[in-house]
C-alpha cells in the first residue's frame, strides 16, 4: 500500500473504501432479506438495495471524474459488520431477535457510510472537485434518510416486542 501524501490521495482512498462498502452491502442485502420473515422489513431492505445501487453508480461517476478506478480496496469495517452478522445467524435465534439484529447491522453499515460520505464531501470541496461533491452529497442525504428509516423501523416493529 502506498503512502497517502495529499488530500487528493485520501479522497481517492476514501472513494474506493466506500465503493467496496457499497459492493459488500449489495452482496449481503439479498441474504438479509431472506433471513427475515417480516414483509415490512423485507420491503425496507429491498428499497435500500435499490438506493445502494444508485450510490455505487455515483461513486463510479466520481471516480471517472477523478480518472481513478474504484476497485482495488476492501472495506474491512463493513466486512467486519457482515462477519458479525454471519456469526450471529449461525448461532440461531427467535425470528424477532434475528429481525432486530438485521436492522441493527444494516444501521451500523449506514452510519459507517454516513461518516465516510461526510469526509469525502469535505475532501472534495477542499480539492475543488465540485462534481464529486455534488454526487457525494446526494448519496449522503440518502444515507441519512435510510438511517432515520431504520431507527423508526426498529422502534415501531421490533424493539418493543422483544423487550416485552
Amino acid at each position: 500500500m502506498s503512502k497517502k501524501k495529499t488530500l487528493q490521495d485520501l479522497l481517492e482512498h476514501e472513494l474506493r473504501d466506500l465503493y467496496s462498502a457499497e459492493t459488500q452491502m449489495l452482496n449481503v442485502l439479498p441474504i438479509m432479506v431472506s433471513k427475515t420473515t417480516d414483509q415490512g422489513i423485507q420491503k425496507t431492505f429491498e428499497a435500500h438495495y435499490k438506493e445502494i445501487k444508485q450510490q455505487k453508480r455515483r461513486l463510479e461517476e466520481s471516480c471517472m471524474v477523478l480518472d481513478i478506478t474504484p476497485e482495488g480496496h476492501i472495506c474491512i469495517a463493513i466486512a467486519g459488520i457482515i462477519q458479525e452478522l454471519t456469526n450471529f445467524l449461525k448461532e440461531g435465534a427467535e425470528a424477532e431477535v434475528i429481525d432486530a439484529k438485521l436492522i441493527a447491522q444494516l444501521h451500523r453499515m449506514e452510519h459507517y457510510e454516513i461518516a465516510g460520505y461526510g469526509a469525502i464531501l469535505h475532501y472534495a470541496r477542499c480539492a475543488d472537485a465540485d462534481e464529486v461533491a455534488d454526487l457525494v452529497m446526494e448519496s449522503l442525504e440518502q444515507k441519512k434518510d435510510a438511517a432515520d428509516e431504520l431507527t423508526k423501523l426498529a422502534e415501531e416493529k421490533i424493539n418493543e416486542h422483544i423487550i416485552a
